[in-house]
């Protein structure tokens, strides 16, 4: 029997090999697979399979790959799929020249962010030959599977009501275009004909291909219906509205713009990544530039209630407008806030601000009537809910006259407009330093709304700097540009803020900056805005002096400058010293508890190992002596897929903070109204960005000078609480910090 199949195989291959129509794909077999269950899903005879895997004869094993063969009616795209293999919960994808992370997450239907998080080996840059791993869904198992753009590989669970709905289509339609292959029961590996939208049957029915420049908020209006009529309809244009599209005007419309219909001359295989013409662009930043912001924007609106969604499109459809000139400082964000739309539908409307808000510009905004009836509270202040827990600076505003603020940035405002504002993230710029600034920005911008809002008058001019942190020339620049007429100077992630800071002491002009390193030669004007290293060290330690508790360090030896801190600011401290191989005297350690006393032992080290040996040593000594562990550094905190936090609770961890669990309103009003204008959650630097922005424009707006708020006012915002108290040198350190503490039942508790 054996050798018959050898024969059968020997005879499919020969006629395999010289069929030009069939393609081959890999099958990685699943817990439970047969051939005869794998032949029935890809609609091919055992026969075929066996001949292609001769060892599939005796036994097939779970993770084994085997190759399947598909006939010409399969989609065109598995011939490529020599780099593809597929299970039940995975898709395996080897990377080849060319690719990028934006196209790969376009094209399985992922974020860039989930793409990384999947595949954690290529954050630092994706190469050829690399393996990825996509956990499969139903959405990017269709994009591994399927790639063209008018056949669907039918998949476990659909039904041939979904599939006529995902594609705009009735069920009538579809069985009437596959009705060769139907027979009365949808099978998994089906592969079905998707007819062409304008091949849909309806004499109120017009095409129209999609020109340059159009925008689905200008088609909806020249054609009178709603965007959500022409996305039902038209489901390729969902995700992004492309020129060369050909799309269906649904309705009493009997314009056919279009007379140059692409001919179907092979079936082709629906995919959620879009072609941007018939003539495939050069490069992704090609497509970016022909549309930049339609299929951020349609992301941002899917996000949204659906109803929200009709609501807006129906009111906006129905709307009258008017020229509005751009004033300067305005942002894309702050004239669709003054619009009362969200920025995707801002763009559609005025697909000119997609490649930057000039000053002049002339845009269009609804009209009196409709602004009448539009929210346009701050969504970040949010006034009806917003509360604040320490001083509300806004409710004691005294504005007697413009301030000036001068922002040093390693770029342009103009530059940030052209070539970084697309960006969602910035995770695709490459330099840290250009990447901090470009997140503190956004932040800022947003700071600068929400100032106006409750109508405080500034300018802030941007100082452009050298791109290189080492040698910025921000002091040089602060000289030429005379810093002695502004009312506050901001300076980011600098280390030139003694240099800046020393031409504008005399005027007592302060310096803000959002490093934590405390400088060396210290000055009434520097304001350190984020707490630093010493300041989250001071608080732990003071905190548990104040409770008489028995310090023990346990130090790597490498961190000398940790030990020579701690027993400086705290000399009762003890100390147990971990070699270069990460081993230290057990002996010692327990020789120092104190049965008298809570025992805080300190972890001074970047170990997995001395954390893992020193917290057993603990756990061993709880029945015996009361112990807490502690951090000094929370940075120093493993990762929990390595550690488990199970040990943070019963040892009772405490670290320190810069953020309270218990987050203000106004923090969760500003992520909502980031999440929902970019798609994601704001990062530490945007928050930054925000806070020391908003709170500078305040201080300046009290009826008196900064340092007097800055002695007087505690302030909290959106992550940074902002205590600022004079250091040992001299200048001005934000000391806003939190204690947090791991409680016996998992929940997390502050302290101080």
């Amino acid at each position: 029997m054996r050798n018959v199949f050898l024969c059968l195989s020997m005879f499919f291959l020969c006629i395999l090999v010289g069929n030009a129509q069939e393609n081959i794909i890999k099958h990685t077999v699943s817990k439970g697979e047969t051939v005869f269950q794998l032949s029935r899903r890809y609609n091919v005879s055992p026969e075929e399979i066996y001949a292609l895997n001769p060892s599939a004869v005796d036994v097939i094993k779970i993770g084994e790959e085997l190759s399947i063969p598909v006939k010409d009616n399969l989609p065109a795209q598995q011939s490529s799929l020599n780099t593809i293999s597929s299970s039940s919960n995975t898709i395996t994808y080897a990377v080849v020249s060319g690719d990028t992370k934006y196209s790969l997450a376009r094209r399985f239907g992922i974020s860039i962010e989930e793409f990384e998080r999947q595949n954690p080996h290529t954050i630092n840059g994706l190469q050829a030959g690399h393996i990825l791993k996509i956990q499969s869904n139903e959405k990017a198992s269709r994009v591994a599977n399927v790639d063209i753009k008018k056949a669907h590989l039918v998949l476990k669970g659909q039904t041939l009501w979904g599939i006529s709905r995902d594609n705009g289509l009735t069920v009538e339609q579809l069985v009437n275009a596959n009705s060769d292959i139907l027979n009365g029961i949808l099978q998994i590996g089906q592969v079905l004909k998707i007819p062409y939208p304008y091949n849909i049957n309806s004499s109120d029915s017009a095409t129209y291909v999609v020109q340059r420049g159009d925008t689905k908020f200008g088609l909806s209006k020249k054609y009178g219906v709603t965007i959500e009529e022409l996305e039902r309809v038209n489901p390729h244009i969902v995700r992004m509205l492309m020129a060369g599209h050909t799309i269906v005007i649904p309705g009493d419309s009997n314009e056919v713009v279009s007379n140059n219909i692409p001919e179907e001359s092979n079936p082709e295989v629906e995919t959620t990544e879009t072609i941007a013409d018939s003539t495939a662009p050069d490069s992704v930043e090609e497509i970016i530039q022909e549309e930049p912001t339609t299929e951020r924007a349609t992301e941002f609106t899917t996000q949204q209630p659906k109803e929200n969604v009709n609501a807006s499109n129906q009111t906006i459809a129905s709307t009258s407008f008017m020229d509005y000139e751009v004033r300067p400082k305005e942002t894309l964000y702050g004239l669709s806030k003054k619009a009362g739309m969200t920025i995707s539908d801002f763009v559609d409307l005025n697909p000119e601000v997609a490649n930057g808000v000039k000053i002049g510009m002339i845009v269009k905004m609804p009209s009196k009537d409709f602004n009448a009836t539009t929210e346009t509270v701050d969504p970040v202040l949010a006034t009806k809910t917003s509360t604040y827990k320490y001083a509300d600076l806004s409710k004691s505003i005294q504005v007697t006259k413009r301030n000036q603020i001068a922002l040093f940035l390693p770029f342009s405002e103009n530059k940030f407009t052209d070539e970084y504002r697309q960006n969602i993230n910035f995770k695709e710029v490459s330099d840290d330093f250009i990447r901090e600034h470009l997140e503190f920005y956004r932040g800022a911008q947003i700071a600068e709304d929400s100032a106006r809002s409750l109508g405080l008058d500034f300018k802030i001019n941007i100082i452009e700097t050298s791109n290189s942190k080492r040698n910025t020339r921000a002091g040089v620049l602060a000289k030429e540009h005379g810093l002695e007429n502004y009312d506050a100077v901001i300076l980011p992630f600098y280390d030139d803020i003694e240099e800046v800071a020393a031409l504008t002491k005399t005027n007592n002009i302060p310096v803000i900056s959002a490093s934590s390193l405390i400088t060396e030669h210290g000055m009434n004007n520097i304001y350190n805005g984020v707490p630093s290293l010493n300041s989250s060290r001071n608080i732990m330690l003071d905190y548990m002096t104040s409770l008489g508790g028995n310090i023990i360090v346990v130090c790597d030896v490498a961190r000398k400058e940790s030990q020579s801190y701690i027993s400086n600011y705290t000399p009762t401290a003890k100390f147990v010293e971990v070699n270069k191989k990460g081993i230290f005297n057990s002996d010692e350690l327990v020789s120092m508890f104190d049965k008298n006393k809570v025992n805080y032992v300190i972890l001074e080290s970047d170990k997995n190992s001395v954390f893992l040996s020193t917290t057993n040593l603990l756990l061993g000594q709880l029945s015996e002596h009361a112990i807490q562990l502690a951090l000094l550094d929370k940075s120093l905190i493993p990762n929990t897929d390595e550690i488990s936090q199970k040990r943070f609770i019963i040892l009772q961890m405490l670290h320190p903070s810069l953020t309270s669990l218990n987050q203000s309103s106004l923090a969760s009003n500003f992520i909502e109204a980031y999440k929902k204008t970019y798609s994601v959650e704001p990062g530490v630097n945007v928050k930054y960005g925000f806070d020391l922005t908003f709170d500078t424009l305040l201080r300046l707006s009290q009826g008196k000078n900064f340092e007097a708020s800055a002695k007087s006012d505690i302030t909290e915002y959106t992550n940074l609480k902002f205590n600022y108290k004079v250091n040992n040198v001299g200048s001005y350190e934000n000391k806003g910090m939190y204690i947090i503490q791991y409680n016996t039942d998992g929940t997390l508790k502050e302290v101080k």
